[in-house]
């Protein structure tokens, strides 16, 4: 029996490459905001992935990322049942993915899904698995955002406690991060937190300190901030003042192409205008809102639009458009499964559309809304139903139902005000205890802060000491080898003149002696002392005599260096030739340089400057130390002084390899070394800030990676130091 081969071909595995070009593609989609696009190429790149083997390389790493992309991209258009089958996939604490942050990004991404589906539970468990996974990872910044998720859904669910902590440990975090975009989301949370709590300046404070960190920026959250700042202002009453920041963030909401935020503020423009009892500004903008609320499909926020058409229709005197208004709004608070706001649609048609032509289908149609509201224990819209059927049924003169009505009403409000009151007093405790709980953190970050600055002050202040008592000692030390040595210098440099006068002497004598002699003698005599080579003895005599004086005038050039260091102790301010201790101090560092290293003085006229001259010669010392350590092998060490407004200026430069910007910002802290270990202490440089402050002079440093490095010291000729 023969076999036919089957003709449909096999197909054949998705290669890498083709998979990796429609990630790219996908990646740009998402960059650039368009979400259409972006779902499109993340699922083909998904069905492409799972077709790869199981145990293709990559393949788990490509999953996540498309899925990821596939689920903000259906967030981006309120489909969250999908969004939430996209990403609700098994994530492991150690996925074997070379972006440790991909599933912490997806599990946040997922978060937020269910956070907008109001399923509180598992977005808070999708937030505290961020917390956890960045912090083991160290990622710090995708531990803000889970600390900023976890205090969104406390709010949500009035647990106004939780939610400061969880935002004050997002904003720390952030702070530490140095990111502003992160300090800002965490702020705008917080204002919502305030705003909640009834305390509109604190919010106001959160959401101007938002506006400040992106000022000249073109951040996308801006625009939402001016509408949040805006929405304040209309709980205050400030009703104009709220127009102003509503029309900023609708220019700058449209100009970046966020609609859905551009919608709100045409709606919250409308609804201030219909405040302000501008009816005909109120209209045009409720519907340009709505239009703008249906061109992005958020079904609620159309509704609500709907609504406040609705009633400003009813007062114009169109009940038909009223009514439909109210229909399409009861329609879509359906559809979004908001019942309490569906009774409100339900009672103003009757209330306002049909109780002046039909009583009774008015009657009929705010039954209906409060059996919807008393099923969303909506009190507020039960409130408002009893008041509105009592009216009616007076009105047919059905006394017995309106009086339950009227009772039931006065029931319900009574039970309402004693609520509201319970609620007022709880959400004051809140804010006592959350006001209470910001201060303690606040103290507590301020105590750190104090306590670390204190300690740097007490290790800086005990170096100074240290440093002090030795230049005591060391200058005590010094004086006295000065003086010791400085003896015999002096008599080896007496003794050399007379010495060399007394050779003289001596050569004249024999000389003439030789000349009373006979020619045969002279002759006999000068044969021999050739013999003797008495010539080189005497030409090797006057070497060593020269070199005995230039030795002895290097050694007292050594011992006034010495000298002048001698004054380290010294405490009192005296006149000070600045250009000696520059020369004292490039004396004593005569040894440490080497050949290649040449050494260039441009002295410019320099006054005398009352000062320590000892610590003043410590700081030459550092700094020209440096500038000799920077040079590897050769280079130029250029030291120019010159008189500026009664004060000296003395710029040190080496043409090293210069220093980062990062490392000359921190040069002077105490400690800060860049050297090996074990070849400096970092202090050096800490200690002569602390000497040219005292004498209230600055120093400061100037380089430029691979060109050198100037240090500029600048003294006032007379002034009183700094105490301390």
């Amino acid at each position: 029996m023969t076999i036919e081969p089957d003709p449909t071909p096999i197909p054949a595995e998705p290669s890498i490459a083709e998979i990796d070009a429609i990630l790219a593609e996908t990646r740009r989609h998402y960059a650039a905001h368009e979400a259409e696009p972006m779902e499109r190429s993340a699922r083909q790149g998904l069905e492409l992935v799972l077709a790869l083997d199981p145990d293709a390389p990559r393949r788990r790493q490509l999953e996540l990322e498309f899925r990821y992309f596939l689920g903000n991209a259906l967030l981006a258009t309120y489909r969250y049942d999908e969004a939430s089958e996209a990403l609700d996939v098994p994530i492991a604490d150690d996925e074997p993915v070379d972006n440790p942050r991909l599933p912490i990004l997806l599990l946040h991404t997922l978060g937020r899904v269910e956070e907008r589906r109001d399923r509180h539970a598992p977005a808070l468990a999708c937030y505290d698995r961020v917390v956890a996974m960045a912090r083991a990872a160290g990622l710090q910044r995708q531990e803000v955002i889970g600390h900023n998720g976890r205090g969104r859904i406390h709010l949500q669910q009035s647990r106004f406690a939780e939610a400061l902590e969880a935002f004050t440990e997002a904003l720390d975090l952030a702070r530490s991060v140095g990111d502003p975009g992160l300090e800002a989301g965490v702020r705008n949370n917080m204002g919502l937190l305030y705003s909640k709590l009834g305390d509109n300046a604190q919010a106001l404070e959160h959401y101007l300190a938002v506006r400040t960190l992106f000022e000249g920026t073109e951040s996308p959250m801006l625009g939402g901030v001016l509408i949040n700042i805006g929405s304040i202002h209309i709980a205050l009453g400030n009703y104009d003042t709220a127009i102003e920041y509503f029309n900023e963030g609708l220019a700058l909401c449209e100009t970046q192409g966020r609609k859905g935020f551009a919608a709100n503020a045409l709606v919250n423009i409308g609804h201030a205008y219909l405040s302000l009892g501008n009816d005909e500004a109120a209209l045009e903008w409720l519907e340009r809102g709505l239009a703008a609320q249906c061109e992005v499909g958020h079904v609620e926020h159309a509704a609500n639009a709907e609504i406040h058409l609705g009633e400003l229709k009813a007062r114009l005197g169109d009940p038909t458009a009223a009514r439909g208004h109210f229909e399409r709004a009861a329609e879509g608070l359906a559809e979004c499964g908001s019942k309490h706001r569906v009774a409100t649609a339900g009672r103003l048609i009757g209330e306002l559309v049909l109780a002046p032509v039909d009583p009774t289908a008015a009657i009929e149609k705010i039954e209906a809304a409060l059996a919807i509201a008393g099923e969303a224990a909506d009190a507020p819209e039960q409130i408002a139903a009893h008041a509105a059927l009592s009216k009616l049924y007076r009105a047919l003169g059905d006394a017995t139902r309106a009086l339950h009505h009227l009772e039931e009403y006065h029931r319900l409000r009574e039970l309402r005000t004693t609520e509201e009151s319970r609620e007022k007093l709880h959400r004051m405790q809140v804010l006592h205890d959350v006001e209470s709980a910001r201060r303690n953190a606040e103290l507590h970050r301020l105590r750190t802060v104090e306590l670390a600055s204190a300690l740097e002050e007490l290790k800086a202040a005990q170096t100074q000491l240290v440093h002090a008592e030795k230049m005591a000692s060391l200058g005590q030390l010094t004086a006295g080898i000065a003086h010791e040595i400085n003896n015999p210098v002096n008599f080896i440099r007496a003794s050399t003149s007379p010495l060399r006068r007394d050779l003289d002497e001596v050569r004249a004598i024999v000389a003439q002696a030789l000349e009373d002699e006979s020619a045969e003698t002279r002759e006999r005599v000068e044969r021999r002392m050739r013999e003797l080579e008495v010539d080189e003895l005497r030409s090797e005599i006057d070497s060593l005599l020269r070199g005995i004086e230039e030795g002895a005038s290097r050694t007292a050039e050594i011992v006034r260096g010495l000298r002048s260091f001698s004054r380290l102790g010294e405490d009192d301010l005296k006149p000070a030739d600045l250009h000696e201790g520059l020369d004292a101090t490039l004396t004593l560092l005569r040894p440490r340089l080497r050949d290649g290293v040449i050494v260039e003085r441009s002295y410019g006229e320099l006054s005398l400057v009352e000062c320590n001259a000892g610590q003043i010669n410590q700081v030459f010392m550092n700094v020209l130390s440096n500038a000799i350590d920077a040079m590897e092998g050769s280079g130029r060490i250029t030291i120019a002084t010159s008189m500026r407004d009664d004060h000296a200026w003395i710029e040190i430069s080496d043409t090293g390899e210069g220093i980062d910007e990062a490392v000359a910002s921190r040069i002077f802290e105490p400690f800060f070394t860049t050297k090996a270990i074990g070849a400096g202490s970092g202090l050096g440089l800490s200690i002569s800030y602390g000497i040219i402050e005292k004498h209230r002079g600055t120093i400061a440093v100037q380089s430029v990676r691979g060109e050198g490095t100037t240090f500029v010291i600048e003294l006032p000729v007379s002034s009183p130091p700094i105490p301390g």
